[in-house]
């Protein structure tokens, strides 16, 4: 068993370490991107510890159209793809984050845009025409 107070004044929730660590990883982001660093959208299937040795500052759509969604604004982001003339079959964090290229803000969850992108195609049939898409 745990020795673990979860009614201790210094214990924080799993949940709550996750939401800095994230919260962290954005902030770095913005304050690389603010201060003319590159930053990259990295696909979640590309190998990070590339980014890693390189040094890159990179960012994941995936994660931001999770968050987006999660915070309410998925359909509303999705409905503006489809506008846009993506198909509504396509993968919902593909419309999610394509619809963010095009209005380049949203309340829910901004992360900077990018000035590279890392891809490639080990899970997603999908992946790879939704980054030829940010890149275009």
């Amino acid at each position: 068993m745990s020795n673990i107070d979860m009614n201790a004044p210094d214990y924080i929730t799993a949940k709550k370490r996750l939401q800095k660590i994230a919260a962290d990883a954005y902030q770095r982001a913005w304050d690389a991107k603010n201060s003319g660093e590159k930053i990259g959208w990295c696909a979640s299937n590309f190998p990070q510890e590339i980014a890693e040795t390189l040094g890159l500052c990179v960012v994941y759509p995936e994660n931001q159209a999770a968050a987006i969604a999660a915070k309410g604004a998925g359909l509303k982001m999705c409905e503006h793809a489809e506008s846009m003339g993506y198909s509504n079959d396509i993968c919902a964090y593909a419309r999610i984050s394509l619809s963010y290229m095009d209005i380049k803000q949203c309340e829910e969850m901004d992360m900077p845009q990018p000035d590279f992108l890392l891809c490639c195609n080990n899970i997603c049939n999908c992946m790879i025409k939704w980054y030829e898409n940010i890149a275009y």
